[in-house]
């Protein structure tokens, strides 16, 4: 049956041959595979021949011959090829002639070096991933030896028929990814890694869901093309402004484009937003983009002025590069266009120009007329309204290899061809972080298992020898097949023996690094080569390999850690424990209470690390006689140091945080410099917070308005926030004393952490204070602050002064984990009475209070008291104000007087009856009743329900560590209650996996009620929910909370499609 399907000049040559050998698909597969090599060859011989047949011919012959050539091939159609009118036979004898075409090529796949056809790389599937298997070789032949714009072969790609454009393993149309259009930036330089910086600003990645196919027909280097390219004179619709600037069409492009420099300048009007969908050459994704559509005027050649539309982006590609034309081209374009006049300047010389127009097929006609002239093969001028276009392709003059060509496509979707969604391009940042409560900024550090596996394995295969540490690399998995990236190197170091050739002082100085790195022992010599393939002739070849890390690798900080804290695990002093503690990365930052015990410090230090062939060095300290007692070599001799981005000046032993530059002053003011500024305020530790909440708020008013990223601040805003950045800059006059403990000679030093928190309508924050007591000695003094901005739909303050408390709470975890101090007792106030009845009673609260206030109790080691607004530090931090009244606000910096009195006297009682009254009423409307307790509940088959606060059958989960094993004695226990209960049940003397699955959907079910009341509520009431609108939640068949995803169309399970919701930090999660 499979022999009846073959071709009967196959099976002419078979029955030829004369072969008795008895069929079977291997032996089939053999003969048919020997059969495609020999007509490939064959074919490659037909190209070599129409070549120099091509090559005695004029310009017009030429073009002839090249499409009677290209014509007697066709494309593949249904999984078949199709060749040229030619006998089997003749192609044989063609093949068995030809002994320059080595059989390598079958024997040794290009990508994996397997036994295959490099088509045929199971392990390599893509475009993109065969590429990366290529860098540094030529896309068409794969040598390394020259550029894909430099190779002379002329291939036929037998999966497209496209003549010396791509090999066939990297056929856009057999391998493509799917792409319904295409990008092309820059021509490639194989050696670089992707796109322009200006594409990739502009641009997004590509669906993957696309089936669509689509081809690139890559230019030939031997050859120029020209663009359609016009200079015009662009205004305002609305105003008398102009701009000349050259613009693109592009007819592949759905959209018509304009830059927003170029809007900028013309002051063009936003007519509204739109979602459209830009694809790029190479990617895999698409990104969907807001983008502003408007309305221009463009000044045509008969003096009349044609308005389009267009959307504005923030780039439309890279730089356009045009080069001279060769002389005679030049010649005859003149002689054809004397009487004319031509859109764009003939290109005489080498010229870049930005594109801040492209005009795309929405607009394309509106400009280009019928009429082509040929001037000479592959070159045209076309009439346009503009003036005639130079356009299409011509010979290559004399230029730097180094002068790339830009050809650039562009197509777009509306909103209705694509899901809409609310994601921008990755440029602009999610600045509602500063609002959200979902990211309020101070969470527990999850070490995930994969973090785990690998500083086992670090441990497990760490060797120490001759004082030196070995190490290997950290896999993700044990099977690594790695590439061989032998020729890229090669390939590398000729570019650079090119490069230096020009410049002998540049070889000299990478002699001095190689010889250095030699003596050190940081590289090795490995072993001599001879080559035989051509790829060198120089006998005195070296290869060298690296004897330690390199820098630059993903993983060097890791090993480097690592390997330190191992190294430090050997010493159990108390002063390698310190080194422990105080080592960030390759930074040792730490303290002692005298000159000679900074010297022994010192000494020990550089002993413990000098065991590990490491210097520490760099030393300086704010004691000026250690610094005298360092060795020259060991210590600095700045006064002015950067400490983890603080700037210590060691002589007056203060510490300066890095503030904004004020360069809103002068020029335009936008949203988005608006951003850069305050984000360049570098205060982790908050210091400074009730400065810049200012320039928070003024921030979220702008965003407010709907005010677009580059759109000009102006009137009263403008002068707003040219106050609020002098103040930012202001923040870096004002020192901070580093050492905040008491004199040295105080002894049995009582430590206690102090929070103080509150709210405005604007903000929410909190304020720490390390209070210290020794005697009649006492000291507080603020080490962290942070501060919130309150959620643009707008909260009551009561709830707003519960989220103060909450990052209070959190707050303080994380400056008691970092302090490293044996912590006596922590106190929290806050100046909302509502709050602390919120804490205190046993009542049911509503989901949202209920979910805070379980978390705020859950710190037992915390005492909550009242204090008032005016004596809260806090409150400062939710207003604003300037640098300089925080300069000497001493309530900011140091608490409220009274503590340092005696903390019997902290507690405030407040007893003011209206004040009561009006807490009563916030109160009493959290508290759940009749109408509003309503909750889903889950009831299982025996009858019992589980609400929110009840686990199945109230079994303790944490008595569990096996997740099967408390999903089977729930079975069980569900199995025994059916039973008692004389319910029809399963009698087999192994569970069901019914029973299993309905266990399981009861502990699902009863931690998302816990967790995720307020959805369940949402869903049932129609209420809006921020999670159940981000996440796309709903709730299935099995009243499961599911979430959907970007996996809705895809061919895989109900279950992966929409995934479970399930709360973090859970146990059972």
């Amino acid at each position: 049956m499979v022999r009846s399907k073959l071709p009967q000049e196959v099976m002419q040559l078979e029955i030829q041959k004369g072969t008795t050998e008895k069929w079977c698909v291997k032996s089939l597969c053999a003969r048919l595979m020997d059969y495609v090599v020999a007509k490939e060859r064959s074919d490659k011989s037909d190209v070599q021949k129409d070549r120099q047949n091509s090559q005695n011919n004029n310009g017009a012959n030429s073009l002839s011959k090249r499409n009677q050539f290209q014509g007697k091939f066709s494309k593949f159609q249904n999984g078949s090829r199709q060749f040229p009118n030619r006998s089997t036979a003749e192609a044989l004898v063609v093949n068995g002639n030809d002994t320059s075409q080595s059989s390598s090529y079958f024997d040794k796949c290009r990508f994996c070096q397997g036994k295959h056809w490099s088509d045929q790389c199971p392990k390599y599937k893509t475009i993109d991933e065969r590429k990366a298997q290529l860098k540094g070789s030529c896309y068409k032949c794969f040598r390394n030896t020259h550029k894909s714009a430099e190779c002379k072969k002329g291939k036929l790609c037998v999966h497209c028929g496209v003549l010396n454009s791509h090999h066939r393993s990297l056929c856009p149309k057999k391998f493509g990814s799917g792409l319904t259009s295409v990008h092309l930036s820059e021509e490639y330089d194989h050696s670089s890694s992707g796109l322009s910086s200006g594409v990739e600003q502009s641009l997004t990645s590509l669906s993957e869901q696309r089936e669509t196919a689509s081809e690139n027909v890559l230019i030939s280097s031997s050859e120029i093309v020209l663009m359609q390219t016009a200079k015009v004179e662009v205004s305002n619709p609305n105003d008398s402004l102009k701009q000349t600037t050259r613009l693109l069409f592009d007819s592949g492009s759905q959209r018509t484009y304009i830059s927003q420099k170029l809007a900028s300048k013309l002051k063009l009007k936003s007519e509204g937003d739109e979602e459209i969908t830009i694809v790029t050459f190479g990617s895999e994704k698409a990104r969907t983009v807001k983008t502003a559509s408007t309305s221009l005027c463009i000044r045509l050649n008969n003096g009349k002025v044609l308005k389009i539309s267009a959307n504005i982006v923030p780039v439309i590609s890279g730089t356009v590069q045009r080069r001279r034309l060769d002389t005679s081209s030049i010649e005859n374009v003149r002689h054809f266009v004397k009487d004319v006049e031509l859109a764009d300047v003939i290109p005489t010389q080498y010229e870049t120009s930005t594109v801040d127009l492209l005009i795309g097929n929405d607009h394309y006609f509106d400009f280009i007329l019928g009429q082509r002239i040929e001037i000479q093969p592959g070159l045209y001028i076309l009439a346009s309204k503009l003036g005639w276009i130079i356009t299409g392709r011509t010979k290559e003059n004399d230029y730097s290899r180094e002068d790339i060509e830009s050809s650039f496509l562009i197509m777009s979707y509306t909103g209705s061809n694509v899901p809409k969604t609310d994601t921008c391009i990755t440029s602009v940042p999610n600045v509602t972080d500063l609002w959200n409560l979902e990211s309020i900024g101070i969470s527990d550090d999850d070490n995930s298992t994969e973090d785990s596996r690998v500083l086992e394995m670090f441990k497990e295969t760490l060797e120490y020898s001759n004082g030196r540490y070995y190490v290997t690399w950290p896999w993700k998995n044990d099977n690594v097949d790695l590439p061989v990236n032998r020729d890229l190197a090669l390939s590398r170091l000729k570019s650079c023996i090119a490069r230096m050739r020009k410049k002998p002082e540049l070889l000299e100085k990478y002699n001095s690094v190689i010889q250095d790195q030699l003596d050190k022992g940081i590289v090795e010599k490995w072993k001599n080569i001879n080559y035989k393939d051509g790829y060198a002739s120089d006998t005195n070849l070296q290869e060298y390999r690296f004897c330690r890390v390199p820098f630059g690798i993903i993983s060097s900080p890791f090993l480097l850690a690592a390997t330190v804290e191992s190294h430090l695990d050997k010493y159990q002093s108390p002063i390698a424990r310190k080194i422990k503690d105080k080592i960030y990365v390759d930074n040792l930052i730490s303290g002692c209470t005298s000159v000679a015990e900074s010297l022994e410090f010192y000494s020990e230090a550089k002993h413990i690390f000098q065991n590990a062939s490491m210097n520490l060095r760099e030393w300086v300290s704010s004691s000026k006689m250690f610094n005298e007692l360092l060795p020259t070599k060991d210590r600095t001799d700045v006064f002015e140091t950067c400490v983890l981005g603080h700037l210590w000046n060691t002589d007056i032993d203060v510490i300066y945080v890095k503030s904004a530059k004020n360069t809103m002053c002068s020029g335009i003011s936008t949203k988005r410099k608006t951003l850069s500024e305050l984000a360049e305020v570098f205060d982790p530790m908050g210091f400074f917070s009730p400065v810049i909440v200012s320039g928070k708020i003024f921030l979220q008013d702008l965003w407010k308005r709907n005010l677009k990223w580059d759109d000009e601040i102006c009137g009263d805003d403008k002068l707003k926030w040219i106050s609020i950045s002098s103040e930012l800059k202001k923040i870096s006059d004002v020192s901070i004393p580093r050492f905040i403990g008491l004199e040295a000679n105080q002894n049995n030093v009582k430590y206690k952490l102090l929070c103080f928190c509150d709210a405005s309508k604007r903000a929410y924050s909190t304020a720490i204070y390390l209070h210290q007591s020794s005697g009649d000695a006492t000291k507080c003094d603020l080490i962290f602050s942070k501060s919130r901005l309150a959620p643009i739909q707008g909260m009551t303050i009561p709830k707003l002064e519960l989220m103060a408390v909450l990052i209070g709470v959190r707050s303080l975890k994380f400056v008691k984990t970092e302090l490293k101090l044996v912590i006596d007792k922590t106190f929290l106030w806050t100046d909302s009475q509502c709050v602390l009845k919120w804490l205190s009673t046993k009542k049911s609260l509503r989901v949202f209070v209920e979910n805070r206030v379980q978390e705020i109790k859950s710190h037992k080691d915390i005492s909550f008291m009242y204090v008032s607004t005016k004596e809260n530090p806090a409150d400062v931090a939710t207003r604003g104000t300037l640098v300089q009244k925080l300069r000497s606000d001493h309530l900011w910096w140091h608490g409220p007087s009274w503590l340092k009195q005696d903390e019997n006297t902290w507690e405030k009682i407040y007893d003011d009856d209206d004040a009561n009254q009006k807490v009563n009423d916030q109160f009493k409307s959290e508290l759940k009743t009749s109408e509003n307790q309503k909750e889903s509940a889950f009831v299982s088959e025996n009858g019992q329900e589980i609400t929110s606060n009840k686990m199945p059958y109230n079994i303790d989960i944490k008595r569990f560590s096996s997740y099967h094993k408390l999903i089977r004695v729930t079975a069980w226990i569900e199995r025994f209650i059916s039973k008692i209960r004389r319910i029809p049940s399963n009698n087999e003397k192994y569970l069901s996996v019914k029973e299993i699955k309905k266990a399981e959907e009861m502990w699902i079910q009863s931690v998302q009620r816990k967790s995720f009341a307020d959805v369940f509520n949402s869903i049932h009431t129609g209420q809006k929910n921020n999670l159940k609108v981000q996440l796309g939640v709903y709730l299935d068949n099995e009243n499961l909370l599911r979430c959907k995803g970007r996996f809705e169309n895809a061919d895989i399970s109900e279950c992966a499609k929409f995934p479970i919701l399930l709360p973090r930090g859970e146990t059972f999660t």
